[in-house]
């Protein structure tokens, strides 16, 4: 028997007089099974492309800081039966939907049904967000289980709560950059992050690998911030920082990754 599950698609609307959106990720959640879950897109290119303010990186603050925060916050609650300062339920995902009416919007609550809600979350990208390889490209693996196996890994040792942060914005002082995960406690201590080397859009791949560098070169340079909560906390500029990868295929082009990995030892970034 199926669960029945309620979620919202997150849109980001860089000018709400004008209407055009992205989806940038979804909500999914049970009051019967005590669990919720946020999901964010792994390719933020289209929402890129209109936002013409520069102001992404506030809805990426905010979707991750506060309200994947408040998530954190009551998951912890119901593993360790505790209380939580937040009431994660059904109101409180139809009070998102209402209030959030500016650059950062959700979709009107809705039920679906589903053996778990990790299948639940499958279900609502597959229908409403572009997050994925062109279908001619199924057989190349996204870097998802990268990130799974560095979450995992970090479970394993017992890091976890409010010491591991996920889907963090990174600054420099000339660059940002979303991260995987981060690890606090007074202080940034280790940062890490996933790629996958066999995606079809070798381009656009070295474009992020790229992008990601440059963030790293100048964490080195001079150090960074990472914020959270509307709190930046200082990154040293000898912080730990972790890479997991997906390889390329015999049948890929290699070239990628040898530039990536150039990047990674030049940056002292330790990869596996």
């Amino acid at each position: 028997m199926k669960n029945k599950y309620n979620f919202s698609v997150i849109h980001f609307v860089p000018d709400p007089f004008r209407g055009e959106f992205v989806n940038i990720g979804a909500l999914v959640g049970s009051d019967e099974l005590l669990e919720w879950h946020l999901r964010l897109i792994d390719n933020p290119k289209r929402a890129r492309a209109i936002d013409e303010k520069g102001i992404l990186f506030q809805v990426w603050d905010y979707v991750i800081n506060i309200i994947g925060r408040q998530i954190d916050d009551y998951t912890e609650s119901i593993e360790n039966d505790t209380t939580s300062e937040f009431e994660i339920n059904e109101s409180w995902l139809n009070n998102l939907w209402e209030e959030n009416q500016n650059i950062v919007q959700f979709s009107r609550p809705s039920i679906l049904l589903a053996d778990n809600v990790y299948d639940a979350l499958e279900l609502v990208f597959d229908q409403f967000i572009i997050d994925k390889p062109k279908p001619e490209s199924a057989r190349f693996r996204t870097r998802r289980p990268a990130v799974v196996a560095i979450k995992t890994a970090y479970k394993n040792a017992s890091i976890g709560g409010e010491n591991l942060k996920e889907r963090v914005l990174i600054t420099g002082n000339y660059h940002l950059e979303l991260f995987d995960f981060a690890i606090v406690k007074e202080g940034a201590l280790q940062l890490s992050h996933a790629f996958s080397f066999q995606l079809p859009d070798k381009e656009e791949l070295s474009k992020n690998v790229r992008a990601w560098s440059w963030t790293v070169q100048d964490l080195r340079s001079r150090g960074g911030a990472l914020k959270i909560n509307s709190h930046d906390i200082e990154i040293p500029k000898n912080i730990d920082i972790e890479v997991a990868i997906i390889s390329p295929t015999q049948e890929n082009d290699d070239r990628v990754l040898k530039e990536a990995t150039t990047a990674f030892e030049k940056n002292n970034v330790n990869w596996v």
